[in-house]
């Protein structure tokens, strides 16, 4: 359900990665992945207005937020750059992670389990 959120999304998420996510996500519902998804969409544009060092990356000549200790770092703001010098951030594991460990599911579990019991008596179509 994540992969089909992200849709094509550049992200540096494997396999791997999406797996551990439905591991995290147990009991929350599509919607609440649909959010978290958002959420962690969003959390290259934070790292980008929060950053105070660029990196210019050598292969697209574009800034990319990192840490004050990375070598090649340059101290600069957003409002240093123009959006033509700014490179866009893939999503990453840990952006998820980060979400992940405010999200809450909107569902509970007496609920999803009487909805089961219901499903198991009447069937989906209710029927």
């Amino acid at each position: 359900m994540f992969g089909i959120h992200i849709g094509k999304t550049l992200h540096t998420l494997e396999d791997s990665d999406f797996d551990a996510l439905g591991v995290m996500s147990e009991g929350m519902t599509g919607s609440d992945i649909s959010h978290v998804v958002n959420e962690a969409l969003y959390e290259p544009v934070r790292r980008i207005r929060g950053a105070t060092h660029f990196l210019r990356e050598p292969t697209t000549g574009k800034y990319e937020p990192c840490d004050a200790r990375t070598p090649g770092a340059e101290a600069k703001t957003i409002a240093d750059l123009s959006g033509d010098d700014l490179g866009v951030p893939k999503v990453t594991a840990v952006d998820f992670v980060r979400v992940m460990k405010r999200a809450k599911a909107t569902v509970g579990a007496d609920e999803l389990k009487q909805f089961d019991d219901w499903t198991k008596e009447f069937g989906e179509e209710g029927n």
